[in-house]
């Protein structure tokens, strides 16, 4: 495994390239970086892909509550951050329903989504870097939520 680690890890993202991540797919914008690939651990899976300082952060698995309550969870579990604003209702282009708030940190910003499909399945997207860069970057940021996709299950048609 560290050998496959290796060859994958810290590579600029070819045009076209679709990751796994559990539950969902996604698709990284040519260029950035891959710094974390996508590995099962348990009923969990995450990526990371980064470019200019900003970090775009995908994990799926497992979730029994809605959108709003993963959210909730998110930030309780973590204390790296400080979440702003208004909760604010997004949807997958398979209309899958989530809620996104921003987040601040000593020297970045940044957005926190959550998706819950209708078969249990929960999303975690956590995107942040410097402002200047996160503004710069924001068409392939919305692009990359954009790309995400609820994989079907098993069994499923």
């Amino acid at each position: 495994m560290p050998a496959i680690n290796e060859a994958v890890h810290n590579k600029e993202v070819l045009a076209g390239t679709v990751y796994n991540v559990g539950s969902v797919r996604f698709t990284p914008t040519q260029g950035w970086v891959l710094t974390k690939i996508p590995f099962p651990a348990g009923s969990s899976s995450n990526a990371v892909v980064s470019k200019d300082g900003v970090t775009f952060s995908v994990k799926s698995g497992v979730w029994k509550g809605t959108a709003e309550e993963l959210l909730n969870q998110i930030v309780k579990d973590q204390n790296e951050f400080v979440v702003e604003g208004k909760l604010v209702p997004v949807t997958t282009l398979q209309k899958v329903a989530g809620v996104a708030k921003r987040i601040n940190g000593s020297d970045y910003t940044g957005l926190l989504l959550a998706y819950v499909d209708g078969k249990g399945q929960g999303v975690e997207v956590i995107v942040k870097g410097p402002a200047a860069a996160s503004t710069q970057l924001e068409q392939p940021i919305a692009d990359m939520i954009k790309s995400i996709t609820f994989k079907p299950k098993e069994g499923d048609s």
